[in-house]
């Protein structure tokens, strides 16, 4: 298993714009108080938190008022157990998001009573735990909400506070941004997997990743000096892993012109549609690599477009004016067109590994290569 974990790593390095070692800080949290049917506090319950897909668990026991609490979960499905002589076990299934606390009460009951005892939580409207201000787009939204472009920085606009705004790279054109409060987009840090993915000379993201390696993330708008690094928002997105089993998908999305209105203005000045064609395709696959102890996710995609700019009919004559006499422009003869191609290709490529020290402490290597470069990020801790 190590051999390959460092075979893989090895290959995402190649080529890679850089290595990035980090403090993961893309988790969330499981907290609650133990109390028998009566309401009375149960100190010094054993508490075992387990994800299921990784076999990931921490274990804690309930303080001398009951109160337990398990931070530095990674997002996902866990089951919660809690067992003390003289009560039937209890089990919950509990769901965590990045950056939000989830409320698992264990109410024990007398031994005899029932073998388990199982009950399902999920996380409240309002978390009493902190005082940040923001909103999670969970996995369910990303996976089912259609988005035209398939840019996951659109899904933040669903969050109150939240607009598209042009990037200001011009090199980034494609990759959006988010605008905060009527801000200008530039004011807010971003952090793939805990690790910071801010371009600190222009704003907005260093690297961009496929929709479909996007399990969640979460926009505050609001938070404690513990996140900081910036005066407006904070983005956290975290990528998906893979599981026990092995999952798959393959995807493919279209748009063509035959398919398109024309505009009020073109088509009241008798001027046909602009030429467009445009093809997302890709795949991806997770699975074990060694049952419970490390894993892998892959996805790759492919975006194929074929558009065009209308050149008004005036401009045209004057470069043709410019071309019958002889003119050079800096060098340049000018060439008279009545549309201008503006083809686009892009390809982006995740391979995620993540894998246990031990049963409580995980480790993740990432790298994402955008077009012709790697960047890579890891092992990040997710303690």
């Amino acid at each position: 298993m190590s051999r390959f974990i460092a075979l893989c790593c090895t290959l995402l390095a190649l080529g890679s714009a850089s290595f990035v070692l980090g403090q993961g800080g893309e988790t969330g949290a499981i907290q609650g108080i133990v109390a028998d049917r009566n309401g009375a506090i149960v100190p010094d319950v054993n508490i075992v938190v387990k994800n299921l897909a990784t076999s990931f668990e921490r274990v804690v026991v309930s303080k001398s008022n009951g109160a337990y609490n398990v931070p530095g979960l990674p997002p996902g499905n866990y089951s919660v157990t809690a067992e003390l002589r003289g009560f039937a076990k209890f089990a919950a299934n509990v769901l965590v998001n990045v950056g939000r606390t989830t409320d698992a009460n264990v109410k024990l009951e007398p031994a005899g009573t029932a073998e388990v005892i199982e009950v399902n939580a999920i996380a409240p409207l309002v978390e009493t735990a902190k005082t940040d201000v923001g909103g999670v787009v969970d996995n369910r939204d990303v996976t089912n909400l259609p988005l035209n472009g398939r840019n996951f920085s659109s899904l933040a606009t669903l969050l109150p506070g939240a607009r598209p705004v042009s990037a200001w790279d011009p090199t980034k054109t494609r990759m959006g941004a988010v605008s905060l409060a009527g801000a200008g987009g530039r004011n807010f840090n971003t952090t793939i997997d805990g690790i910071d993915n801010k371009d600190n000379t222009v704003g907005g993201y260093v690297q961009n990743i496929s929709l479909e390696g996007v399990r969640e993330f979460a926009l505050k708008t609001r938070f404690s000096a513990a996140d900081g690094r910036t005066g407006g928002g904070l983005l956290s997105i975290v990528t998906k892993s893979g599981s026990q089993d092995f999952h798959g998908s393959l995807f493919s999305f279209f748009r063509d012109k035959r398919l398109n209105m024309n505009d009020y203005f073109s088509a009241h000045a008798n001027k046909p549609k602009t030429d467009f064609s445009r093809q997302q395709f890709g795949a991806s696959i997770g699975g074990p690599i060694k049952k419970e102890r490390a894993f892998f996710f892959f996805t790759h995609e492919r975006l194929l477009e074929d558009a065009s700019l209308p050149v008004e009919p005036s401009i045209t004559n004057e470069m043709q004016l410019l071309k019958s006499n002889g003119i050079v422009l800096y060098g340049v003869t000018p060439v008279p067109a009545s549309v201008i191609p503006t083809p686009y290709k892009s390809a982006l490529t995740t391979l995620k590994i993540d894998f246990l020290i031990n049963r409580g402490t995980p480790r993740i290597c990432r790298g994402t290569r955008a077009g012709t470069g790697w960047r890579m990020t890891g092992p990040a801790s997710l303690i």
